[in-house]
């Protein structure tokens, strides 16, 4: 029988299901099979199959990705693939060839068939970051935004917890515990490979959130002044999830007001959030659990190790800061 490259690429995504591997990695690794698949489909002229998944051929792919195709992260106006990206083209590769290997041992009697298989070596960059300074004039032009309550809400979220944008996006009413002057404010968390935890917030992006929940923002009130309830604590359009899409837009209408000339996106709010906690000593340990990353190697970009409890250690940076003023000119736009 024989089997071609789509039907095990089905067969590598029921695995990682089974795995329960978050959405996005998942996503992926679909991605890195699709285009592989046809990479090979136009180099061969036919449907490949387990046979072709050579070193030959997979060398010759990421030899493509360096030199040939355009990359879909910037609309495909850049032609070639940075290190990093064709290094994780390797790397699910390499694993696709392992579980090929496990599933029909008679066909590779010598083992994965990309063991060998070579990837760039990546050097880890310092995080980008935005000062507290920053951060506090997207806070304050986020007033002038159509969704002002809910996008101050938004940002202040994004930088008191360090939330990833998907975790933010599926974050629920029912897993809401508002701040109060005595305790800090927590919200259950959904992470990569669904794993949950509880991440903190301070008083004042509480308040944000309060104010945001009890507006209009999220959904016009029926005759009896009651609004329908929404389960999401983010809403895109009433009733509805907000979308990674439609947060990353948002931050584009702040950047431009702002003026500011370096990219902005959500994973930046969350690299500020693990510097500035770590400069105001919450250590490794710690920073981890808030942050939910799998090894503690990713943490310590951000911190040196210290001792002390959690929720002692918790600060809210946004509890400290002075709201920003706005540019002269700024104005309340959709």
């Amino acid at each position: 029988m024989i089997v071609t490259l789509t039907q095990a690429a089905r067969m590598h995504l029921d695995t990682l299901r089974e795995e329960r591997r978050a959405d996005r990695t998942q996503e992926h690794y679909g991605y890195v099979h699709d285009l592989y698949i046809r990479y090979l489909s136009e180099r061969l002229h036919r449907e490949p199959t387990l046979a072709d998944l050579t070193l030959e051929h997979a060398r010759a792919y990421l030899e493509w990705l360096r030199t040939t195709h355009r990359s879909p992260r910037w609309g495909g106006t850049t032609q070639g693939h940075s290190d990093s990206s064709i290094a994780y083209h390797g790397v699910v590769l390499r694993r696709w060839g392992v579980l090929i290997a496990d599933m029909w041992e008679e066909k590779f009697p010598a083992g994965p068939p990309l063991q060998k298989l070579r990837v760039p070596r990546v050097v880890r960059k310092i995080p980008e970051t935005l000062s507290v300074e920053q951060i506090e004039l997207l806070v304050t032009l986020a007033s002038t935004t159509q969704n002002r309550l809910r996008d101050q809400a938004l940002i202040l979220m994004l930088w008191d917890t360090g939330c990833r944008v998907s975790e933010l996006c599926g974050l629920l009413v029912a897993d809401l515990e508002l701040a109060t002057a005595a305790t800090d404010g927590q919200v259950l968390v959904l992470g990569k490979g669904r794993k949950q935890r509880f991440v903190g917030f301070g008083l004042r992006c509480s308040r944000a959130i309060a104010a945001y929940l009890r507006s209009d923002e999220r959904g016009p009130r029926d005759r009896q002044g009651k609004r329908p309830e929404s389960p999401w604590l983010f809403l895109g359009h009433p009733g509805r999830q907000i979308t990674p899409g439609a947060v990353l837009a948002m931050l584009a209408t702040l950047r431009a007001k702002a003026g500011m000339q370096e990219r902005l996106y959500p994973h930046k709010l969350r690299h500020s959030f693990g510097t500035q906690q770590a400069a105001a000593g919450l250590n490794a340990f710690q920073l981890q659990a808030q942050l939910g990353h799998a090894t503690l190697a990713m943490t310590q970009r951000y911190v040196h190790l210290a001792d002390t409890d959690l929720r002692r250690s918790y600060r809210s940076l946004a509890d400290k800061s002075k709201p920003a003023r706005p540019p002269s000119g700024a104005s309340r736009s959709a």
